[in-house]
């Protein structure tokens, strides 16, 4: 290696370290002063430059292209992050997304991908979805229907006094035959007395 290859090397390799020493000071006083973010876009930029694989990055320079009105940046930032992180948060942003931009086609295979992944709370999920459709039994079904799922779905239908709608993820919920939910659905029987 020449002189002038290890002098590059270790320009890069310092920028590198410079740059991360920045977003760790970003980072730690974001947390510090959550309204006042310190990343700015040059920055986040710069990152995924050296490290294309840093999701939170992406999802980052995404909702401020997305808050700027550039929704193709926007969209474009979003798949890079899920496309190198395939857990919950990507997934979830790109169906909030494309909520907002009513767009139901591509909401769908990202809000069914979140479900998927989903590991304790199904609420923000399923009141987007119900928004787009009417019909909880197909919101339901979507989504997966697993046992968790129609819980939490039949709760917020309960509690948004949309006792019909519950009933007809209750009775998805009893087809499942689990004794873990007989006292949920007698009280819903009960309500709906």
């Amino acid at each position: 290696m020449t002189f002038v290859s290890r002098a590059l090397l270790l320009l890069f390799l310092g920028s590198a370290v410079l740059l991360t020493i920045r977003l760790a000071v970003a980072e730690a006083e974001s947390r510090l002063h959550p309204e006042a973010s310190m990343r700015s876009p040059k920055v986040l930029r710069a990152a995924v430059s050296l490290n294309p694989r840093l999701a939170s990055a992406w999802i980052q320079l995404g909702l401020d292209a997305e808050a700027d009105g550039n929704l193709p940046e926007a969209e474009t930032d979003l798949l890079s992050a899920a496309s190198v992180d395939h857990l919950y948060i990507p997934a979830w942003t790109l169906s909030n997304f494309y909520f907002r931009r009513g767009d139901a086609s591509k909401f769908w295979p990202w809000a069914i991908r979140a479900a998927d992944l989903t590991y304790d709370d199904y609420r923000p999920l399923l009141r987007l979805a119900d928004a787009l459709e009417r019909s909880p039994q197909q919101v339901a079904t979507r989504l997966g229907g697993g046992a968790p799922l129609l819980r939490a779905y039949m709760d917020i239908l309960i509690n948004e006094h949309r006792l019909d709608a519950a009933r007809e993820v209750g009775d998805l919920l009893a087809a499942r035959h689990d004794p873990a939910d007989r006292d949920r659905l007698a009280a819903l029987a009960e309500r709906l007395k």
